[in-house]
C-alpha cells in the first residue's frame, strides 16, 4: 500500500497541523500542499503559472529558517486565488496566506509572500488600479525592518497605481494571520 508521501498527499499529522493553523482542506488541496520526506511542500504559483516549492522541514535547525526556498530561485508571490479584479490581500507568510485564503470573502484575491521583503523583487503589475490590503506579522509594530518593508511595499504599490492599506491584526511578535484565525 502506498504511503501519503508516495502519493503526494498530506499525512494525517501534517493535515492536523495545518488544520490547527486555520487552513481548510479545500484550500490545502487547491494549493497542492503535500507531505514529502521530512517535511511539507508548499507550492508557490506565480502569476505566469510557474511553480516553486517552499519546503518546511518537520524539524527545522535550531535558530535556522522555518522554511527553505530553493537556492538561486527568485522569490515570487504565491497566487492562491485571483480573478484579476477586486481587492487583494497580500499576506506575509506561507501558512498565514493559506489561512487567509481559507476564510477571506470569495471576491478577494489572496497572494502570499515569503517574508516581509518578499515583494521587493516581484512584479507588482497585477495590483495596478486595485485596492491592496497588506497583512504583515505582529512584529510590524515592534520591528523597524518589518515596518520599513511594509511601508516601502505600500509606496511601491501606490507608485504603480494601487491603493495600499494595512490590516493590523491583534497579534504580537512573529504571530500572524494563521495564529489569529486559529484562536
Amino acid at each position: 500500500m502506498a504511503t501519503a508521501v508516495e502519493t503526494g498527499i498530506l499525512t494525517p499529522e501534517h493535515r492536523a497541523y495545518l488544520n490547527a493553523a486555520a487552513i481548510t482542506d479545500p484550500v490545502l488541496e487547491a494549493a497542492g500542499v503535500r507531505s514529502v520526506p521530512d517535511g511539507i511542500a508548499f507550492p508557490y504559483r506565480s502569476e505566469d503559472g510557474a511553480e516553486v516549492v517552499n519546503f518546511r522541514p518537520d524539524q527545522p535547525s535550531p535558530g535556522g529558517p522555518k522554511y527553505m526556498w530553493p537556492a538561486g530561485v527568485p522569490l515570487v508571490f504565491n497566487v492562491l486565488r485571483d480573478s484579476g479584479r477586486g481587492p487583494v490581500l497580500v499576506v506575509e507568510g506561507t501558512k498565514q496566506a493559506l489561512a487567509v485564503a481559507s476564510w477571506a470573502p470569495a471576491d478577494y484575491a489572496v497572494y502570499g509572500m515569503n517574508g516581509c521583503w518578499g515583494w521587493s523583487k516581484c512584479d507588482l503589475e497585477p495590483f495596478e488600479h486595485r485596492t491592496v490590503f497588506i497583512v504583515l506579522d505582529g512584529d510590524a509594530a515592534d520591528s523597524s525592518d518589518v515596518y520599513t518593508a511594509g511601508s516601502r511595499f505600500a509606496e511601491a504599490l501606490e507608485v504603480g497605481g494601487a491603493e495600499a492599506l494595512f490590516v493590523r491584526l491583534p497579534v504580537q511578535g512573529k504571530d500572524g494571520a494563521d495564529d489569529w484565525l486559529s484562536a
